[in-house]
């Protein structure tokens, strides 16, 4: 950090508020005058580091501020830190939005998008009366260049493989530069500019490991906040900061409206699976969380219940038809078995899992679809990810199979992205579904349907699922599909179980996020007392979490 760094900050941070006075914030409409009278000065908790560093990341900026407005009344002492424009590459720039004459060396991707999102991360924040930090005021030139030099010499293999100070900062680049190409194969592009990109975002990745290693020793925080735990330069604080052995919390939106989901030392991605199963196997379900779940499912087959962002809009003619329509519809034979397969998104949230049987999805779609085309005596739906027609996505599923495949046999069904079919009345059509990361297997335990897991789905190792442990297994199990029973009503219990303890005690819902605002949230609080403890249940389980360690599982009302 610059010696005068402190004082270099808040000159800029006058001079950015004097700046943005103009622009408009969340929280330009709360009176922060009462904010010394509200808090608790006999608790001491130390510095909490919410390193939001993509200021365009609206859901982000709205969160983390409400989290740190709480954690201050209750005696922390929040700082927020942001990037400005220092890394070369990040989350928040895709193929879309590249300067691609900047190719050819490692310079910022996208001139645009630094700018935006720098200035929309500091006209948020200029209300919030806390210490705003910026990238820069941990990282010298010669370090951004150092980090330069280090990765402009690097092949694409070696840019993925690349550890640093027992970092292994490759897993992020590779999953960045995934997210960044909206694939996860490169194939068709360029290779020089597969291998460029890559370079980009191992420099962004030493840099950021620079950035946070500087801010844990200058800062000295007791916590470091964190929204999803993935790419650069997020996934790149939490190596570092579990390294340098500081309390990490990462969290992202959930499924259900207004509700977010919390977790310590790692992205959910991974602790989802490693999660304990005594934090909810032995809570049974009463009358009313069973209700509570049943009206969530029943809502979620309907596409509703949501944030607006999860579900794509089928419009009102979506279909959810009854067997015998859905049957003559698909063309399936009656009397035939039929069972189903959900796909990912290829590209999203490749990361790197320890239980993984197969090299990527592509690789178990195909060698499921082999096993079909071979056995004609039995029906296969197979459920292209609705959520692939959303933007950044350019390797579609369907034209993957349709390359590899010309043309498949009448046991085959691939429903595609843009078709207007309910997954869920598709898959009620099946003796089991087939998955590899996809969270819907939570879904349809619950209904008795056998679900096949061959990726790092969450509802692995949870004694609901039938997990598949190496291919050899895999291929003997295709071949004894037809033995595959409905699940017993113990194991059914326990699905719902579970499917209860994920949609209504891990997702943590938020009064403080108004229900009807949409995504990005909006903030839905009058005044700072909104924030105080007790006011707002999800707050208190996420900063008791925060401040405590406790788990961040949330209890619903009675």
């Amino acid at each position: 950090m610059k010696s005068d760094g402190l004082s270099h900050n808040l000159f800029r941070r006058i001079s950015h508020s004097l700046f943005h006075k103009s622009q408009k914030s969340a929280w330009d409409f709360i009176d922060f005058t009462k904010m010394k009278d509200l808090r608790n000065n006999e608790s001491n908790f130390g510095v909490i580091l919410i390193a939001t560093s993509v200021g365009i990341h609206g859901v982000a900026q709205v969160v983390n501020s409400l989290i740190g407005m709480r954690l201050y009344l209750q005696g922390a002492d929040p700082v927020f830190l942001l990037c400005d424009a220092v890394l070369p590459a990040c989350e928040a720039v895709t193929v879309d939005n590249v300067d691609k004459s900047n190719k050819n060396s490692i310079g910022c991707l996208s001139n645009t998008t630094c700018q935006k999102c720098q200035k929309d991360g500091e006209s948020f924040h200029h209300p919030l009366p806390f210490p705003l930090y910026y990238y820069s005021d941990f990282v010298e030139e010669h370090d951004i260049e150092k980090a330069k030099k280090i990765a402009s010499n690097l092949t694409l293999d070696q840019c993925f493989l690349y550890s640093r100070n027992n970092l292994d900062l490759g897993e992020q680049v590779r999953a960045g530069a995934f997210r960044f190409f909206g694939k996860a194969t490169f194939d068709d592009e360029d290779p020089d500019f597969v291998t460029e990109i890559a370079r980009h975002y191992l420099a962004a990745a030493i840099i950021s490991a620079r950035v946070t290693d500087r801010a844990i020793e200058d800062l000295k925080p007791t916590c470091i906040v964190a929204h999803h735990g993935i790419y650069v330069p997020h996934g790149v604080l939490g190596l570092v900061a579990r390294q340098r052995g500081i309390h990490l919390v990462n969290w992202g939106p959930s499924y259900r409206n207004t509700t977010v989901i919390f977790s310590h030392g790692d992205t959910y991605h991974h602790t989802f699976l490693n999660e304990p199963v005594i934090n909810w196997e032995n809570r049974s379900l009463s009358k009313q969380d069973n209700k509570r779940l049943d009206e969530y499912l029943d809502q979620r087959r309907a596409g509703k219940g949501d944030w607006s962002w999860i579900t794509p809009d089928r419009g009102e003619n979506a279909i959810v038809a009854k067997h015998a329509t859905l049957i003559k519809e698909l063309g399936l034979k009656p009397g035939m078995p039929v069972f189903g397969m959900l796909t990912n998104v290829l590209w999203d949230a490749q990361l790197l899992y320890s239980n993984t049987i197969f090299p990527n999805m592509l690789e178990w779609l195909f060698t499921t679809l082999d096993f079909f085309i071979c056995h004609p005596k039995s029906q296969l739906i197979v459920r292209i990810h609705p959520h692939e027609v959303k933007s950044g996505n350019r390797q579609p599923t369907g034209l993957e199979i349709a390359k590899r495949y010309p043309t498949l046999p009448d046991n085959i069904k691939i429903i595609d992205r843009e078709s207007s079919f309910s997954t869920y009345a598709l898959m009620d059509l099946c003796q089991a579904v087939f998955i590899y990361g996809t969270k819907t297997g939570v879904e349809l335990a619950p209904f008795g349907i056998p679900v096949i897991v061959a990726g790092d789905a969450w509802i692995r190792g949870k004694g609901i699922s039938i997990d598949i442990s190496s291919k050899e297994y895999y291929l003997r199990l295709l071949n004894h599909l037809n033995e595959i029973a409905p699940l017993s009503p113990q194991q059914v219990e326990r699905a719902r179980r579970y499917a209860f303890h994920y949609f209504f005690r891990r997702m943590i819902p938020l009064q403080a996020l108004d229900p009807e605002g949409g995504f990005p949230p909006k903030i839905n609080i009058t005044s700072l007392e909104d924030l105080a403890p007790g006011h707002d249940r999800g707050l208190d389980c996420i900063c008791k979490g925060i401040l405590e360690g406790s788990e961040f599982l949330y209890e619903p009302d009675s």
